[in-house]
């Protein structure tokens, strides 16, 4: 039996690095689908829908060369690197101007960035086949994740917010992570950051 459908459904994804390339690959899928349409006669015009999209992520340089410095102050230079544009669909421009209409604030400065979750012994094992982390066999090491990730996180507040950082990390890193603190240790002062009375 050969049964021929008198409609039928088409979706696709599309990515680009930038919104207004996205803008044009959007406008190009429609022409050539009416084209297409057109050329074989189809007895009604095509619909179009665009079910969801995310603004492409920019990070404002200023702010993402000064994270750098801090980072690159607490981890070392050898276990900080540039990331190259990636595809990656991201919800995070929305703290930026991408959602004004949700947050109302204009020209919020946005800094992003990857960090590695491997522990050695897994790097070793693995190496370049890491399952990614939408995976369902990804499975990052919490012990040598986790510290290095807050101590991340924590040079960047006080960066952002003006206390400047005196935190640093206390040995090795995992193979594509930053430097975890010891356990049982609290993070250090960097050498020039001024002892308080009463701090840690």
């Amino acid at each position: 039996m050969n049964v021929v459908p008198d409609t039928a459904e088409l979706g696709i994804g599309v990515r680009a690095l930038t919104d207004a390339s996205l803008d044009r690959a959007l406008a190009a899928v429609d022409r050539v689908v009416r084209a297409e349409c057109a050329a074989s006669a189809c007895p009604r015009e095509p619909e179009l829908t665009t079910l969801s999209r995310s603004p492409a992520l920019w990070g404002d340089p200023a702010v993402t060369e000064s994270v750098r410095a801090a980072h690159t102050a607490l981890h070392g230079p050898e276990r900080v690197g540039h990331w190259p544009p990636s595809m990656a669909a991201e919800d995070f421009p929305l703290y930026g101007d991408a959602g004004l209409a949700v947050h109302g604030e204009r020209g919020i400065p946005l800094c992003y960035w990857m960090f590695g979750t491997a522990s050695p012994r897994q790097w070793a094992e693995a190496g370049a086949g890491l399952p990614p982390n939408h995976s369902p066999y990804f499975a990052p090491d919490v012990r040598t994740a986790l510290p290095p990730a807050i101590t991340a996180l924590t040079a960047a507040a006080l960066d952002r917010l003006g206390g400047g950082m005196c935190i640093r990390d206390s040995r090795p890193a995992a193979r594509g992570g930053l430097s975890p603190v010891a356990p049982g240790r609290r993070p250090g002062r960097r050498q020039g950051c001024p002892r308080r009375r009463g701090a840690g």
